[in-house]
């Protein structure tokens, strides 16, 4: 029970007990259930509060895990994929995206104007169009999601299995071109209409 003193009357004044108010929370937030009262997780629970305060700040939110899967779904249609029988083994590779390319691309440029350039080009390519290796997903092959294992798996392979892969890579590369070219004067005329609109 807390007490009071005036210091211009000098009486002692005794306040009533205070009560205890919940209010409910009605702004809606709630923290994600894989979050809430688990110490293991503060460091997951710390970034995932800095990101939505970067998100907020740079004004762009990260896709949903939906949106994610719909993209993903998207992409997967449009890439190429091709299995080569080596050895008795399938080898799957799959076409790369504008991005992927552009990674592979600025990896090898560091040695660019040097006879390693082609090598490097060679095994950035390779170590992402490899998805599989006897029906064996890549990652669960190698027993590892890190890239540099896959760019190490090219400089431990042969170099005249890596010529072979290659070959089939750009076969597989004109096919795809191929299946998105223009070939006839019609599909030249209806890309020009459409791009009028």
């Amino acid at each position: 029970m807390p007490n009071y003193e005036s210091s211009i009357t000098n009486k002692k004044f005794t306040a009533p007990d205070m009560r205890e108010l919940e209010v409910p929370d009605d702004s809606g937030y709630s923290v994600p259930e894989h979050l809430a009262n688990n110490e293991a997780n503060t460091a997951e629970a710390e970034r995932f509060f800095q990101e939505a305060k970067r998100a907020k700040v740079t004004g762009k939110e990260r896709l949903s895990e939906g949106a994610k899967r719909r993209i993903n779904i998207l992409i997967g249609a449009a890439k190429t994929t091709r299995q080569i029988e080596l050895d008795g083994n399938i080898w799957e590779l799959q076409s790369l995206t504008g991005k992927e390319t552009q990674d592979a691309l600025i990896s090898a440029a560091q040695f660019d104007g040097t006879v390693q350039f082609s090598y490097e080009l060679r095994k950035q390519l390779l170590s992402r169009s490899i998805i599989s290796i006897g029906g064996v997903d890549i990652a669960t092959f190698l027993s590892s999601t890190n890239f540099n294992d896959r760019l190490n798996l090219m400089d431990d392979l042969d170099e005249s299995l890596l010529m072979r892969i290659y070959e089939e890579y750009i076969i597989m590369s004109k096919e795809s071109k191929e299946r998105y070219a223009i070939k006839t004067e019609a599909d030249a005329k209806e890309l020009v209409e459409d791009l009028k609109k």
